[in-house]
């Protein structure tokens, strides 16, 4: 009998344990989707840092208002930066508003921001349109550098000089030589990537062209596993580029280009960030869920359903120097906090 008794306990132990890590695993999945805009349902092109003044992760993009009553082309434009933040390692992400960025009077359009934090100043490089154009995409576009110790009090630094009319899209890296690079979306170039460097992360000098693919937009670039990665968006998908000196890159392929099955995934990936952590990197990207773009649909005449866009993410693995995505299977995600002033 006490053989029995014992047995029975040690199985009760074991079930116990099981579903305790299970439990503990479950929590530690990300929502699907992972963040929604509460006010305009219209969440795209996120960037994610950590915030040292509040010791939380942030999430800042750019608020489409997709659930707006507007015509033609208003909806993607007169767009604020949004912020949403995490304190669990980017697990749950709650909405905090918008930041408060003042260039010029009147109802303004701010999108695709970027972020860098340097000795305890953080460098918001974001790109602007004056007004709310209704018609087109032809207005000027600009890209403007924000400045403070604390992200809800950044000040207005310069327009950063690109030598051209029509730029958005900024990332910026630190490279090994303590110079920085941007990469940015030249429009009056054949809507390619271009980059520039910069001593001080105000004065930036143009370099041309970074690399060979047009009509792309949103380059962002990473360090990851001993080598520089570039990821942007061809609207089929995100294209991945790696490098050894983030000057020569090398085309990768594709990841998120295939349909995924989670809730509000079911279109290819748009716009990403990625935040490295160790063995793992965390995609963030954008999804216009009923994304069903044909020939006689276009951003002038799509409806509420298909201006819709969420945050997803997923998870990347290096295998045999291939990037590998599962966008579909759950995942426990835990945010690696970066060295204090880089």
């Amino acid at each position: 009998m006490k053989k029995i008794i014992l047995a029975i306990m040690v199985i009760a132990i074991t079930v116990f344990n099981t579903n305790t890590v299970a439990q503990t695993l479950s929590q530690q999945i990300p929502s699907v989707p992972l963040f929604v805009d509460p006010i305009f349902d219209g969440a795209a092109d996120p960037t994610v840092f950590w915030n040292y003044e509040e010791e939380q992760w942030w999430m800042i993009y750019t608020q489409r208002r997709a659930n707006s009553n507007t015509s033609n082309l208003a909806w993607v434009h007169g767009t604020a930066v949004g912020v949403a933040s995490s304190s669990d390692s980017g697990l749950n992400w709650i909405y905090r508003g918008t930041l408060e960025l003042d260039y010029e009077p009147g109802h303004n359009t701010y999108w695709a921001p970027d972020l860098y934090y340097e000795s305890g100043t953080y460098y918001l490089y974001v790109s602007y349109v004056q007004g709310i154009p209704t018609q087109n995409f032809e207005a000027e576009h600009k890209i403007l550098l924000f400045t403070g110790s604390e992200m809800w009090n950044l000040s207005f630094n310069k327009v950063i000089d690109l030598e051209s009319e029509r730029v958005i899209d900024p990332s910026v890296i630190k490279l090994e030589n303590d110079e920085y690079r941007m990469w940015f979306k030249n429009e009056n170039a054949g809507y390619t990537t271009h980059y520039a460097n910069s001593k001080d992360l105000i004065n930036w000098e143009p370099q041309g062209r970074a690399e060979d693919s047009t009509n792309t937009e949103g380059a962002n670039v990473f360090e990851w596993q001993g080598k520089y990665w570039m990821i942007s968006d061809p609207w089929e998908g995100i294209q991945l580029f790696s490098s050894n000196d983030a000057l020569n890159w090398e085309n990768k392929g594709m990841i998120l280009d295939k349909v995924g099955q989670r809730k509000d995934d079911t279109a290819k990936g748009h716009h990403a960030d990625v935040v490295p952590a160790g063995e793992f990197a965390y995609v963030f990207y954008h999804v216009n869920p009923e994304e069903r773009f044909g020939s006689t649909t276009s951003w002038e005449t799509i409806g509420y359903k298909q201006r819709r866009s969420v945050i997803q993410v997923a998870r990347l693995r290096l295998i045999n120097g291939e990037v590998l995505v599962d966008r579909d299977s759950p995942f426990p995600i835990k945010l690696k906090i970066p060295q204090k002033g880089n």
